[in-house]
């Protein structure tokens, strides 16, 4: 009884953070949607880079910054589950201009296929001139043992 209690609180849980992250805007009003994601994120140290963002480009009027703490999926899996829903809700409603992650998630996101490959979005050309100042990362087997294959070039 225990388990089917936590399932559903985990559920439920999950879907409040997605609701909350959810709401597209269909109007463009220059503003820029950007979302600080880490274990641990720093929601002022987020805010101030977000703000910063306005003065690197004429075009940017205004940013709204979402800040998500994935936590841990050992030491709180529903912490963590919610938190990845409310990630795959923004995404999914397209509510998101810029990700910013840290190392290990834009890693596991990039094994997840979560990017989009540069060569998706670039001609051979233009791939060209980044050669050198691409991100890949390795794959990893089961137990998190990092293998010779490496993921599609994402950043």
């Amino acid at each position: 009884m225990k388990k089917w209690t936590c399932v559903f609180l985990t559920a439920l849980l999950g879907m409040v953070f997605l609701m909350s992250g959810c709401g597209s805007q269909d109007e463009d009003d220059g503003s820029l949607k950007v979302a600080f994601i880490s274990a641990a994120v720093d929601s002022e140290a987020a805010q101030s880079y977000a703000q910063a963002l306005i003065e690197r480009a004429s075009t940017i009027t205004g940013v709204d910054c979402t800040t998500i703490s994935l936590g841990s999926s050992q030491t709180d899996p529903a912490g963590y589950m919610a938190a990845s829903m409310q990630l795959t809700g923004l995404v999914a409603a397209g509510d998101l201009d810029a990700i910013f992650f840290d190392i290990e998630g834009a890693a596991a996101s990039a094994r997840n296929d979560t990017f989009y490959a540069l060569s998706d979005l670039f001609t051979e050309e233009e791939l060209a001139k980044m050669e050198g100042k691409t991100i890949d990362y390795a794959q990893v087997d089961e137990e998190g043992n990092e293998t010779q294959e490496r993921t599609a070039e994402v950043g």
